[in-house]
């Protein structure tokens, strides 16, 4: 049995209701300035991930001379009631690209490096694209397709059946979501670089779906460097990421 299933049957208990309404703020976020530092670090979370996560990743970025801003968003912002869906991800979208044009101006910022993990890469592309504040761009645990990632990963399987429910189909699903989809979002990237870190063994985020995208990064001619993973799969590829963050961020 594949790693991400076994660990994932131990998670069972995240799972959320596929249309449940938000309770509470949709976005928390912090800011952790850097003094003498005119770079900044984005970081964009994976569907439900806590800001806990990041307490390895906020010394990493740190010691590089960057300021760290964060985010943490519900898992209901991503459900079965795909109309909230748009929405969610709008307002994202809209708060981020306006949270880094104010600390570029009020921090004197000339470089900020963009990254999402899993959900948080689809969150990226969208915000990286046509925007010129964006100067590097990291992609951990990513696809070219949302739609296709409730369809076919394992853990979103139980919103693919509510959408059933309402009659709605995969095709009709990309056709509702295609403003969503990275591979609608990297056509005019800004940025001097890409990471793209995948694993083969993915099934929440499937292999094909990152390697995918990774290929159309690749058409567009932009310079991308990526590391490709046999075995660790969703989860394990995700931890390695958050303890080892150094090596994929900054390496030389």
């Amino acid at each position: 049995m594949n790693l991400d299933r076994i660990l994932y049957k131990l998670k069972i208990s995240r799972k959320s209701d596929t249309r449940a309404a938000i309770k509470g703020d949709l976005i928390k976020k912090r800011f952790h300035h850097k003094n003498n530092s005119d770079k900044l670090f984005v970081m964009l979370p994976g569907w439900g991930a806590p800001l806990r996560y990041n307490l390895v990743l906020r010394k990493v970025v740190s010691r590089n001379n960057y300021s760290f801003l964060e985010y943490e968003f519900p898992k209901e912002i991503l459900s079965s009631h795909w109309e909230k869906t748009l929405e969610y991800f709008d307002i994202i979208r809209n708060e981020v690209t306006k949270d880094i044009r104010e600390l570029k101006k009020e921090h004197k910022i000339n470089a900020v490096y963009l990254a999402g993990v899993s959900l948080g890469s689809f969150h990226a592309c969208r915000i990286a694209n046509h925007n010129q504040d964006i100067n590097e761009l990291c992609l951990i645990m990513t696809g070219h397709s949302l739609a296709e990632t409730i369809w076919d990963g394992i853990l979103t399987q139980h919103i693919k059946k509510d959408l059933e429910v309402q009659g709605i189909t995969l095709n009709l699903l990309k056709k509702y979501w295609q403003e969503l989809e990275p591979e609608n979002n990297i056509n005019d990237l800004k940025v001097q670089h890409i990471t793209v870190v995948i694993s083969k063994a993915d099934q929440v985020v499937p292999f094909y779906s990152g390697n995918k995208l990774l290929e159309n990064l690749k058409e567009y001619k932009y310079n991308v460097s990526y590391d490709i993973n046999n075995s660790l799969g969703h989860l394990l590829t995700g931890t390695k990421f958050y303890y080892n963050s150094e090596k994929v961020l900054f390496k030389k």
